[in-house]
């Protein structure tokens, strides 16, 4: 689950152009098929560039939040 997304830049999967919305899922197959893409805005760059949580659900419940930040 992507509970919030990155200031810059969008989270799409691959031969999708909808980009992701707070709250939706991707699964461990599209996350291992490196389907999950990450697509900075035009000409802008730095280090921390871009921050979005995700957390992981098993059968169970969710886990906790986990976040990755991107340096461009």
């Amino acid at each position: 689950k992507i509970p919030n997304l990155p200031a810059n830049g969008t989270l799409t999967l691959v031969g999708s152009i909808t980009p992701f919305a707070v709250g939706d899922f991707v699964s461990v197959a599209d996350i291992t098929a490196s389907k999950l893409i990450f697509t900075p805005d035009l000409n802008v760059f730095g280090t921390d560039y871009a921050r979005f949580d995700f957390q992981v659900q098993d059968n169970g419940s969710t886990a906790s939040l986990a976040d990755v930040d991107l340096s461009i």
